[in-house]
């Protein structure tokens, strides 16, 4: 069964929008869609792409260990114990401290991005297949 993005974590605040869906958009969505366009590795197709889902959340020890210890998703095509490594070594500065979690679906791949907004700065980004 697929989980929601308020299955895997405790929520403060989460907006979901339709795929197509830019109304409605804070000066918080702004600065984000600007963080994503100044990202040099971050595909265009992405940082031009509407949120699906926007989180923010407290980057709490057990949120930490439950990202970072995870199951193969069917879908992963890569090395998945690097995966987790690298989630870990770039979220685990962020310990204790709220993270905005930017979630983007595009045809055939997901993203996911953690923001420190305090910054502000994308601190982690990943995709997979959908």
């Amino acid at each position: 069964m697929a989980r929601s993005a308020a299955d895997i974590a405790p929520v403060h605040n989460a907006i979901l929008r339709q795929d197509d869906d830019r109304s409605g958009q804070t000066f918080q969505d702004v600065t984000i869609r600007q963080l994503m366009r100044q990202c040099p590795d971050l595909p265009a197709a992405v940082s031009d792409a509407a949120f699906t889902v926007r989180v923010e959340r407290v980057m709490s020890a057990s949120l930490l260990e439950m990202l970072t210890t995870q199951s193969v998703p069917d879908s992963y095509q890569g090395d998945w114990p690097e995966r987790l490594s690298r989630r870990r070594r770039a979220l685990t500065p962020y310990l204790n401290r709220p993270l905005i979690c930017v979630f983007v679906r595009l045809p055939g791949a997901h993203y996911t991005l953690e923001i420190d907004a305090s910054q502000p700065l994308i601190v982690h980004w990943e995709w997979d297949i959908s």
